[in-house]
C-alpha cells in the first residue's frame, strides 16, 4: 500500500466511521477494523483514478459560482474601500473599535492587520454583508415608491 493511502486512512477515520454507523470509536480493535475496509475502499479508488494531471483539471472544470455567498470572489481590499466609502474611517472606527480604523487609518495598514486578524475580519466581513443588505433594501424601497 502507498504513504498515500496511508494518510488518507489516518485523516477520515472518525468521519467515515461515523457515516458507516461502525460503533465505538475508542477500542483499539475498531480502529483495525475500519481501517482494514478503508484500505479495501482506498485501493479501489487508487485502481480507478485517473492520472494526477487529468484529475486536477476535472476538479477545476467542476467549479460551480456560489450563488448565495456575497463574498465569494470579493478581494479583502475591494471590501474595505467600500466600507471606507460607505462609512468614512470615523465611522468605522466606531463600529467595528479596531486601532488600525481608529488611529492613522490607511488602507494598506488595515489591510496587513486583517489579514493577520482572523476575528477582526469576521468582524469586517460581517459589516460588509450588513451594508450589502442595507443597499439592496434601500433600492427595494426606491423601486416601490416609484
Amino acid at each position: 500500500m502507498s504513504a498515500i493511502a496511508e494518510v488518507r486512512i489516518t485523516n477520515r477515520t472518525r468521519s467515515v466511521a461515523k457515516y458507516a454507523g461502525w460503533r465505538n470509536p475508542h477500542k483499539p480493535a475498531y480502529f483495525a477494523a475500519m481501517r482494514v475496509r478503508l484500505v479495501k475502499i482506498d485501493i479501489m479508488n487508487l485502481s480507478n483514478d485517473e492520472s494526477p494531471s487529468q484529475n486536477d483539471n476535472a476538479q477545476n472544470d467542476n467549479v460551480t459560482p456560489q450563488r448565495n455567498n456575497p463574498l465569494h470572489g470579493v478581494t479583502l481590499q475591494q471590501i474595505l474601500t467600500e466600507l471606507v466609502d460607505y462609512f468614512g474611517w470615523e465611522e468605522l472606527g466606531n463600529r467595528i473599535s479596531i486601532r488600525c480604523f481608529t488611529q492613522d487609518a490607511s488602507i494598506q495598514s488595515s489591510l496587513k492587520f486583517l489579514r493577520k486578524t482572523p476575528w477582526a475580519r469576521e468582524k469586517v466581513e460581517s459589516l460588509y454583508g450588513f451594508v450589502l443588505r442595507e443597499k439592496a433594501r434601500q433600492k427595494r424601497q426606491l423601486k416601490t415608491k416609484s
